[in-house]
């Protein structure tokens, strides 16, 4: 239940998301504190009230950004924020501009609309630029350097039917772009496409997680797809093919072999396949839509600022 990075992860797998989750619209509360120091077990429990799940860990993990919202009376965890730490430039130390950030979060259903989600994306938004900031002075870069963090751009998944009850005062929503959950299921009609021959430079292999093509002569990586087996579903992701080897087939030759194995095996040929594709690579679309797999779902991400503040 700790934070998934790969595309399926389950954030993108059930009826929630970020606002209806944690968004708050008039009502300010002042006896919530915002802490970086919080129960892994607080925020898993916080999770299933809300049914969301968004990327988190210990509070230790260096390679996410993770604010806790705690109410001052019992200081019981009633709301969350966290996203990927944002890489620096090597340079000079900052967030390079144009930087995207998803952000995840949540908040308990009694404690929604009195403004924690506001705060606590503020919070997000400050350690950001303070990370900028201790990073710029231990680099010793130029005084005059400015951190432009105003060039950050911060994004959510949003279903559609919360984006008419925003507080356009106090949060502007824009859309940025959708992601595609795309599936194959054993009862859907498929037939085994015949699989061209590899030039005999080129070698199959099979792993418990991964098939790959490999060159004979020097082991270099060719092309892969990597895969996870859980309970309800097999995921497909990381589908790559060296940049001077695209456009060969490669990557639908291995696509192709998986499929054929997912149907002939007993263990787990039940299962359906999904994976998580960008809305502007078309041609990875097509590809998926060519090895039978259909839109199960689009996944809209919009962009987040908050008025006046930043």
């Amino acid at each position: 239940m700790s934070v998934n990075h790969k595309a399926c992860s389950l954030k993108h797998n059930n009826n929630s998301n970020i606002y209806n989750n944690a968004y708050a619209d008039n009502i300010t509360n002042s006896n919530i504190s915002i802490e970086n120091v919080f129960s892994y077990d607080d925020v898993l429990k916080l999770s299933r009230l809300c049914g969301y799940e968004p990327y988190f860990d210990e509070y230790t993990a260096d390679d996410l950004i993770q604010l806790a919202a705690f109410s001052s009376d019992s200081h019981s965890l009633v709301g969350f924020i966290s996203c990927l730490k944002p890489e620096l430039n090597n340079t000079t130390g900052n967030i390079p501009d144009n930087t995207t950030i998803e952000i995840t979060a949540m908040v308990a259903p009694e404690y929604r609309r009195q403004h924690i989600f506001i705060r606590l994306f503020q919070a997000l938004i400050n350690t950001i630029n303070t990370i900028s900031s201790i990073s710029d002075s231990h680099n010793n870069c130029n005084k005059n350097s400015k951190i432009n963090n105003n060039n950050i751009r911060y994004i959510a998944s949003i279903k559609d039917n919360f984006i008419d009850s925003s507080n356009a005062g106090t949060i502007n929503i824009k859309y940025a772009y959708s992601d595609y959950l795309m599936s194959l299921h054993n009862t859907q009609e498929y037939t085994d496409a015949a699989l061209s021959s590899l030039p005999d430079t080129l070698e199959l292999l099979k792993y418990d997680d991964e098939y790959q093509l490999v060159s004979n002569a020097t082991d270099e990586l060719i092309s892969s797809v990597a895969f996870d087996i859980f309970d309800t579903h097999i995921c497909i992701h990381d589908v790559w093919t060296a940049p001077d080897m695209r456009k060969c087939g490669y990557a639908r030759h291995l696509l192709s072999e998986f499929i054929k194995d997912w149907k002939n095996k007993s263990n787990y040929h039940k299962l359906p396949l999904i994976l998580h594709v960008s809305g502007t690579n078309i041609p990875a679309i097509n590809l998926y839509r060519s090895e039978g797999f259909t839109i199960a779902e689009e996944i809209k991400y919009y962009t987040l600022n908050l008025n006046n503040l930043i």
